[in-house]
């Protein structure tokens, strides 16, 4: 299908790290500010992380991949299978035991949610954690043009657009409402042009090209661009998370942070994708059930069901499908098969 990227279990471990990130903040912070909105931006900073993580490696796939089906089979078949088994299960404890009122769904919008396309045909979504997959899948559909249109040398130039577009977008914004409560511009249109996210996508992909070709000075001036539209778009409590994040990039772009890659926290990135997927209104339900129980014994049941749960679907549906479909298709482009 294409040359094998190499594999960086320093990233394995960065997932990890940030899935438990999310998990931890939805059920210690998020699940007690039920059912009304968040009033703290934290867990989103580790969403902040997957997007570095997700342009470093997309960008990394495209270099090593021969034509455009090899990239679609390669993400549809990591993507899907345990979106769908998470989508399903999901969806039946939602049917039957929600552990509120809107978190309550149909089976139409079960249906809906399995092509996960949902934001874009306005059908909310079966867990709200699904929100992050139509940035990641914008981001597929943008960098698929970019590598058609044979562009990925010049993607520090795009990358310098991008994020001029970020920052004249939200002033324009801003002049015509300061609060920006809600925004001017819909959302789906905002995580479909990446309006409050390029930035992110764009700085794994420049650590990407430190790591095999070297610092240079537009580099460096592209993640300081990167770091100030972060802080235009997220403010200045978001920024020194991302300076954080930047700095431990720049150290695997080094490659100084083998020594990190230890087993425990490689599986534990090996399974942040389901954990991802299953967490959120599962766990809500368990810590529900639980009520009675201290807010930690609650935390501990919702996370080591969480755990649980996506240990099984990355040994049972997540790594048996990739291995079969990347097998088939494989096959399929095989002379004399084909």
């Amino acid at each position: 299908m294409s040359s094998k990227p190499e594999r960086i279990s320093e990233l394995d471990v960065l997932r990890g790290v940030a899935a438990v990130w999310v998990v931890l903040f939805h059920f210690a912070v998020r699940y007690h500010e039920q059912p009304g909105p968040s009033v703290s931006k934290l867990g989103e900073y580790a969403v902040h992380l997957f997007f570095i993580i997700s342009g470093f490696v997309i960008f990394m796939t495209l270099r090593n991949t021969r034509t455009g089906a090899d990239f679609i089979v390669s993400r549809a078949s990591r993507l899907y299978p345990a979106y769908w088994a998470a989508v399903l299960l999901t969806g039946a404890v939602m049917v039957v035991a929600p552990p509120f009122e809107k978190c309550a769904v149909t089976l139409p919008q079960v249906a809906v949610n399995l092509t996960m396309l949902q934001q874009w045909l306005r059908v909310r979504e079966v867990d709200g954690v699904y929100w992050m997959l139509a940035i990641e899948l914008a981001f597929y559909g943008w960098m698929f043009l970019i590598f058609k249109l044979r562009a990925l040398n010049r993607i520090e130039l795009i990358g310098a657009v991008w994020i001029a577009v970020e920052i004249i977008v939200r002033k324009w914004e801003r002049l015509q409402n300061p609060i920006l409560d809600p925004g001017i511009i819909p959302s789906i249109i905002s995580r479909t042009f990446l309006l409050e996210h390029a930035h992110l996508f764009v700085a794994g992909m420049v650590f990407y090209r430190i790591r095999t070709e070297g610092s240079t000075l537009g580099r460096s001036a592209l993640l300081g661009g990167c770091l100030f539209t972060h802080l235009f778009i997220h403010g200045p409590y978001a920024t020194p998370y991302l300076a954080i994040f930047f700095g431990v990039f720049l150290l695997i772009a080094r490659r100084k942070l083998g020594w990190l890659a230890l087993r425990p926290l490689v599986w534990l990135g090996s399974i942040s994708y389901p954990l991802y997927l299953v967490h959120q209104n599962i766990g809500y339900t368990v810590m529900r059930q639980l009520s009675a129980q201290r807010t930690e014994v609650q935390v501990a049941a919702a996370f080591s069901v969480a755990i649980l749960l996506a240990t099984i679907l990355h040994y049972i549906v997540e790594k048996p499908a990739l291995r079969l479909l990347r097998n088939w298709y494989a096959a399929r482009r095989t002379p004399g098969n084909t």
